[in-house]
Parts: structure tokens; C-alpha cells; sequence
């Protein structure tokens, strides 16, 4: 780590003698850590190693990533640092070969087979700028940027600026760390359908994949971005029959994503046993292998992929109750290995937030093999035979599946991807287009519609006074 406690001229206790507060509690310290970390991988160091993990319980003194139990475990400036480079480097990466490096922002680059991930560090007293090309042939498309400073983990994409094809130009404020992911376009996957519930059930991929069926009661109301699903527990079916270019084949590779926000804890049994909240394919007990499902698996085993006649594949991680939470599970089929071969591969992943939760070999229960291809179906809510009816409380939001596999960078950036709220049309813009939002809900009254801007119960000229500032201040996001 380092032994520094000196930083911008300000002297800190050293964390070997002082325990409540220290150097290693300090945002200087961490962006340290974080700098020494990729000078040490520039010069051949093959894994970072930080000591220590946690403070230890019969020692006073503070260098680990966290405080001891007995403290609370509250996680120190330089775990968090530290996460927006593992985060984003995925193991085996190879680090590129850098050059000694002026003052100022300094830099480590790392290839792995499906793009460049660019690590930057700014550990002075004042803002600064670098440029940074990254050569090579293979035409490069950003997928995420996460930074560090005294503000927390953000979005990091705010500091970089692509000026060129493959130049780029950084511009740090001081103390502050920042990881960007760059992915080759030829391993892009295809988005196939996207269903943002912004008052509609249209699919907006560009593929055609509109809902064809509706049963049951539900409404618009606010989103995780712009509008969602808002579903009061009864039951309810949303469906696609015959999609167009879905990933149905078993040797398909798929993605899935899907924001969840349930109003009561649902990773406990009873009426949430076996829930399936959207999938592709059918779940049946005659059919093998067809489903493909983001769901839950009661009696605490929480957040799961589930399909009938399959082990269920869970990940022990509740769904939190209350709050907005994206869920995304990959399959690469390369990867999968037959039951009694090897069943330890990592074809199948969860991810929670943007951060890998599970991974496994799907597997049989009542046969040997994996995936079947499955029917051409879409659903939110879709019926398991045997188990709980189609019944979610809560909100839904932003479903969306692909051919191909998203990697974690670009899991990531849509997990801390932000919108204003006056976007009411979810297009990534304020404009005319979220008049429509607005007059639709004009004078409807209730705290859940995304067109009560101020939140104050009521669709009226306020909403349209807040959705004018934002209108007419483009900076504000």
C-alpha cells in the first residue's frame, strides 16, 4: 500500500498508532494506493496484493480495507478506490507495456480478449489534463467509466472525452481515480428487444418485438428511468408469441437485464416460491431446458435463474425491498460443460447492481444435459407450472435481451447510468417529446406518475415549471 501521511502538505496520523482516525481514512491516501497499484503492474507485477483486508481484531492499528467487526466493518476510502479497477480488469488481463510517465495524471492499460481497459490516477493538488492514445487496428467503442474521489463511486465517463478515433483526453480535479472500459466492436452483442414501459409495451430495439398478449390489471407509474410497470399483486401476463431474431437456439449466446423495485421482501417463500418476473421460452415440465428466467427462489435463496426441469441456479442475495435494483444474467454457451465431465463451469452468471453475484453450469435436474431451444415466447410474469401464480407487487423496468454476451463493463455502465428526471420519455434527452408524458398524465392526481415532477400528488403546471428548468439548463445533467 504505502507508508505515506503526508499529502498536499497536510500531516495525518499514521495508521500504526491511531485507530479512529488516520491516514488510511483519507481520500489522499486511497488515490495513493490506487497510483502505487498500477506503477507496480507497469512494472511487471503480475497481482495486486494490498494488506490488509480488514483490521485485525486483537490490533489497534487501521490498514486494512475495512475495520474490524467489532467496529462495524465500515469499508475505508481504499477499498472503494480500489474496486473501480477490479470492478473493470478482469482476471488474466494482459498489462500494456508504458513508458516512463511526466507529472501529473498517471496511467496503466490493460487487453483482454474482448477490448482495453484504461486505468488513470490524478494524486496532485490541482486539476489535471492528459492525452492518451490507444493504438491498434481494432475499431474500440467505450462500454463504461467509473471514478473515485471524495464524492464516492460515479460515473466517470464526465472526465474523458473522445477527440479522435482512439485518442482520447483526460481531465482529472485532484485526488481522483478513474477506470474506463473499452470494448471491440466485433464483440458488441445484439440488442433484440427492449421493453421500457414508458407508457407502452412497444419494443424500442428496432426488431419489432411488441407485446402480443395482456391479461390482467396494471399501470405507468414512476420509473427507475422515466415510466414502469406498476404492479399491485394480482395476477398479470405480458406476452410476445413468434419474436423476431430472439437468441432461442441451445448453443445461442443471450443476455438479459431487468430493474426491479418490489414493495415487500419477496425472497422468503410462500405466494414468491418459483417466481418468474421475465423470461424467454416456456417453463414446463414437459419440456426441457426451454425456459430462461430472471425470477426468485424462495426460502432465502433470493435472486435466481430459474427454469422448470432445470437445477435451480440461486445466488443466496435477496432482492431489496423498497428500492430500484438491476438484475442481469449472461449465458455463453462456449463455456458450459456436460454433467459428469466438469460442472464447474461459469457459462451462466448473476450479476446484481453491476457486480457478479453467482455463476454457474445450468444443468438437468431430471436429465442429462443443458438448454433445449427454446419456444418462441416472451414474458413478464410468465406461469411455473406447480408453483406460485403469476403475482409480483412492485415495479418493473426496462427489460431488454440480447444475442450475444454483455461483459461486466458494459453491465456496469447501465447499472449506474443516470438520467435527469424530467426525461419523461426516456430518450436520454429533455425535449419536446416529454410534453406528450406530461399531457397525458395533465391533471391526474397521485404521487406514482413519472410526470409529478415535484412530487407533490399532482400533474399540473408545477411539473411543467421543473421540466422547463431542466429544458432550458442542459448543463444541469
Amino acid at each position: 500500500m504505502t507508508g505515506n501521511r503526508i499529502f498536499h502538505g497536510v500531516e495525518y496520523p499514521s495508521p500504526g498508532s491511531a485507530y479512529t482516525y488516520s491516514a488510511s481514512d483519507t481520500v489522499p491516501f486511497a488515490v495513493r494506493v490506487f497510483e502505487n497499484t498500477l506503477s507496480l503492474l507497469n512494472g511487471g507485477a503480475s497481482v495486486p496484493f494490498v494488506w490488509e483486508a480488514a483490521d485485525q481484531s486483537w490490533s489497534n492499528t487501521s490498514w486494512g480495507l475495512q475495520r474490524r467487526a467489532a467496529d462495524g466493518s465500515v469499508r475505508r476510502p481504499v477499498y472503494y478506490a480500489l474496486k473501480i479497477l477490479t470492478d473493470l480488469v478482469p482476471p488474466g488481463a494482459q498489462v500494456l507495456s508504458a513508458g516512463p510517465q511526466e507529472q501529473g495524471i498517471y496511467c496503466a492499460a490493460f487487453r483482454y480478449d474482448k477490448g482495453i481497459v484504461l486505468a488513470a490516477v490524478n494524486s496532485t493538488e490541482s486539476t489535471q489534463s492528459r492525452i492518451v492514445r490507444l493504438n491498434g487496428s481494432q475499431p474500440k467503442e467505450w462500454g463504461c467509466a467509473l471514478s473515485y474521489s471524495a464524492g464516492g463511486i460515479g460515473d466517470g465517463s464526465r472526465y474523458l472525452q473522445l477527440t479522435e478515433p482512439n485518442v482520447l483526453e483526460l481531465t482529472l480535479p485532484s485526488d481522483t481515480a478513474l477506470t474506463a472500459a473499452f470494448e471491440f466492436s466485433s464483440n458488441r452483442p445484439q440488442k433484440v428487444l427492449e421493453w421500457k414501459f414508458e407508457g407502452n409495451l412497444t419494443d424500442t430495439s428496432g426488431w419489432g418485438n411488441d407485446a402480443t398478449t395482456v391479461q390482467g390489471g396494471f399501470r405507468f407509474g414512476k420509473g427507475r428511468i422515466g415510466q414502469a410497470l406498476s404492479l399491485d399483486g394480482t395476477e398479470v401476463l405480458i406476452e410476445l408469441v413468434n419474436g423476431t431474431n430472439l437468441p432461442l437456439n441451445a448453443e445461442d449466446d443471450w443476455s438479459m437485464n431487468l430493474w426491479v423495485r418490489p414493495n415487500a421482501a419477496i425472497s422468503v417463500g410462500g405466494d414468491y416460491h418459483a417466481l418468474a418476473l421475465a423470461a424467454f421460452g416456456t417453463n414446463s415440465w414437459s419440456k426441457n431446458g426451454n425456459a430462461r428466467s430472471i425470477g426468485n427462489w424462495g426460502w432465502g435463496k433470493g435472486i435466481s435463474f430459474y427454469s422448470t426441469t432445470m437445477v435451480p441456479t440461486y445466488a443466496n442475495v435477496p432482492y431489496d425491498a423498497g428500492v430500484w435494483q438491476m438484475i442481469t444474467i449472461t449465458y455463453e454457451h462456449a463455456l458450459w460443460r456436460q454433467q459428469g465431465t466438469d460442472t464447474t463451469g461459469q457459462a451462466l452468471k448473476i450479476y446484481k447492481n453491476g457486480s457478479l453475484i453467482a455463476s454457474f453450469n445450468p444443468q438437468g435436474r431430471y436429465y442429462t444435459g443443458g438448454f433445449r431451444t427454446a419456444d418462441n415466447r416472451v414474458s413478464i410474469l410468465p406461469a411455473i407450472p406447480d408453483q406460485a401464480p403469476r403475482r409480483f407487487a412492485g415495479k418493473l423496468d426496462e427489460f431488454t435481451v440480447w444475442r450475444g454476451v454483455l461483459s461486466p463493463a458494459q453491465i456496469l455502465r447501465m447499472a449506474v447510468r443516470q438520467m435527469p428526471a424530467a426525461d419523461l420519455s426516456g430518450n436520454g434527452e429533455v425535449n419536446l417529446n416529454d410534453l406528450e408524458v406530461l399531457c397525458t398524465y395533465w391533471l391526474e392526481e397521485g404521487s406514482d406518475y413519472a410526470a409529478d415532477l415535484n412530487d407533490d400528488g399532482f400533474v399540473n403546471w408545477e411539473d411543467f415549471r421543473v421540466w422547463s428548468v431542466w429544458r432550458n439548463n442542459p448543463e444541469l445533467f
